[in-house]
């Protein structure tokens, strides 16, 4: 599903997009352990939500969802949600 999403992202984002996702891969590189892992599931969310087919946005993002609250406790998503203290 994730190659679905990602193509999505490609064929529907712009150039702001792109600086955006940049910005969240260097994050996650720069960051340690979980802090990373926060920033992972951050780009995630983030091409999902770029991609113009509605039931697959909706479908992945469901299933983050789902993912999210199931993490450990102490795990936060940036910017709250699921996850979130």
């Amino acid at each position: 599903m994730e190659p679905l999403v990602f193509a999505e992202a490609v064929a529907r984002g712009e150039e702001r997009d792109a600086a955006e996702l940049r910005r969240l891969v260097v994050a996650s590189e720069d960051e340690p352990g979980a802090a990373a892992s926060n920033q992972d599931w951050a780009l995630r969310r983030r091409v999902a939500e770029l991609g113009a087919n509605a039931p697959l946005r909706m479908f992945y993002l469901g299933l983050l969802d789902m993912i999210e609250e199931r993490l450990e406790p102490g795990w936060r998503r940036p910017g709250g949600g699921p996850g979130s203290p």
